[in-house]
This record gives structure tokens, sequence and C-alpha cells, in this order.
């Protein structure tokens, strides 16, 4: 449906340009051209849902991916519209990961956040805040907003894709960071927050870097006997 609504709109101006003044016109296409990028991020979306893309495994501090997600990720945000708050623990929280993708799956977060902030049209700043704990062996790293909130019955359906949990587009960003904590062997929550919004949560499994050392060593002598 999103697709299809995309491609209608491209049809509608090329229906309707060639009777309005150039200024419209202009206007019309600057549109269009937005559209076919829309429309190439949900095709993107879809083939990454599809494919199981092998994943590149690396032991990362979770520290340094927090670190990097700041509002200049995304130019289209006024500056201060929102308050944007980090909050890691001292020591290192190490988990095994692909550092792209994870990096993509909080990107996704955010823009569900954003979304939400700006969607709803609260009044006053709006707030994220990037959280990293540890709980039971486990990462956590949540990002919370104090946009529209989702209702308790719709929450399991969250991750479902292009089901609409929120007002906005619906898409399959949070079906993808889903499908990604799977393969890692954790999990992504739901749930209220105390500023009425919601905050969502991945869950990963700290990494036994002692272990994972042995294993890099026992690869690499592997493929260097096999040479």
């Amino acid at each position: 449906h999103a697709i299809a609504f995309k491609l209608h709109v491209l049809k509608r101006c090329r229906l309707v340009a060639s009777s309005l003044p150039r200024e419209e016109v202009q206007a019309m296409l600057q549109q269009s051209a937005d559209e076919v990028l829309r429309a190439e991020k949900v095709i993107a979306q879809l083939l990454a849902l599809a494919q199981q893309e092998p994943l590149s495994i690396e032991i990362v501090d979770l520290r340094s991916i927090v670190a990097e997600l700041t509002p200049d990720l995304f130019p289209g945000l006024p500056v201060g519209s929102v308050d944007w708050q980090i909050e890691t623990p001292d020591d290192a929280t190490y988990v095994a990961l692909d550092r792209r993708r994870f990096r993509e799956a909080l990107q996704h977060l955010l823009e569900s956040a954003l979304q939400a902030i700006h969607g709803f049209g609260i009044h006053g700043q709006g707030i994220i805040r990037i959280t990293l704990d540890r709980q039971h062996n486990q990462a956590v790293l949540s990002v919370a907003d104090n946009g529209e909130s989702i209702a308790a019955e719709l929450q399991p359906r969250a991750f479902e894709p292009f089901f609409a949990v929120r007002r906005g587009e619906p898409g399959v960003g949070l079906a993808l960071v889903t499908k990604f904590a799977q393969q890692l062997g954790g999990r992504v929550t739901c749930q209220d927050n105390a500023w009425g919004g919601t905050t969502f949560s991945v869950w990963l499994p700290l990494a036994n870097t002692d272990r994972f050392s042995r294993d890099v060593k026992h690869e690499q002598l592997a493929n260097h006997t096999r040479r």
C-alpha cells in the first residue's frame, strides 16, 4: 500500500502538470522526487526483511555506537526542537554484533520516536532519551520518547511489517529491528513510559570476550592451514 500510494502521487503529478503554472510544476517535481526517494527506501527495507543477509560479527563496546547517535543523523530536524539525552554506564558493555546493521536498527528506532513526537504535535519540546544498561547478563539499549503513545493492545503488533500502531506512514523499520535482534539471540520490547510516550528496548546477550578471541584465533589458524 505504501508503494502504491507513492506511485499514485507520481501519476497524479504527470496528469496535471501540463495545466499548471511553472512554479507549481516545479513544486510537483520536487514532491515527485521526494516520493521516489521514499519508495526506494521502502523497497530497500522490504529486501532487507526478506533476505537473510549474513552478519559481520565483531565484539563492540555499545557505548561507542551510542556516542554516534546524535541529532546530526537527521538533517531535517529543526535545531532545538528535541531535547536529546544520552545515558551510558561508566564500564564497557561488550556485545557480539554487526556494527553497521546495529547502527541501522537504532536509526529505525530513532525515526519512530521522531515520527511519534512530530506526528502527535506535542506542546513544548520533544524529548528523546537513549539509555544503555545491563540486566541479567544482557545489554539493554532503550530509546524513549514523549510523543504519541501506543495503545496497550497494539504494542504486541508494533513489530509487524506495515502495521501502523501510531499516526504516520507505516513501514518495516521496527520489523527489521526485531529481525536483527533475533539473529543475535536477543529481543525487542515496547512499553509505555512516565512521559506518556513509548520506550523501545533492544536486549542483547553480553559478549564472552575471552571465548570470542579463542574462536577468532581458531578460525584464523584453520584458514592458514587450508592455504
